[in-house]
């Protein structure tokens, strides 16, 4: 049975909806889950909608702002590079946008 908490990472200020799987009698689900900035939700028993969240990630343009406000908030993020039109590369930051507290069940 799995138990615990998710919720949005506290650098992000502003509601967000995002894209989820979840299996209902057997049966593959994907639809639409909003989340408030700050609130606490409860972790459903289901595997898929947990690997879900936890897979959930961003990326975004790196900016000396985003970086700053990132590392003070303690998010792990990834710098990268993407090709964009012309050849142009330009930097990037990836981050998980979901953090999930699982508790054991003792």
């Amino acid at each position: 049975m799995i138990k615990g908490t998710y919720k949005l990472i506290d650098a992000i200020d502003q509601r967000t909806t995002v894209n989820v799987a979840k299996r209902l009698n057997g049966v593959v689900h994907y639809g639409h889950l909003p989340l408030l900035p700050g609130k606490v939700y409860e972790l459903e028993d289901d595997e898929l909608f947990l690997n879900s969240l936890k897979s959930l990630s961003v990326t975004k343009d790196s900016t000396k702002p985003l970086i700053e406000k990132l590392e003070s908030y303690g998010v792990d993020f990834k710098e990268g590079s993407r090709t964009c039109c012309g050849g142009r590369v330009t930097k990037t930051v990836t981050y998980n946008i979901i953090e999930v507290n699982q508790s054991e069940d003792t």
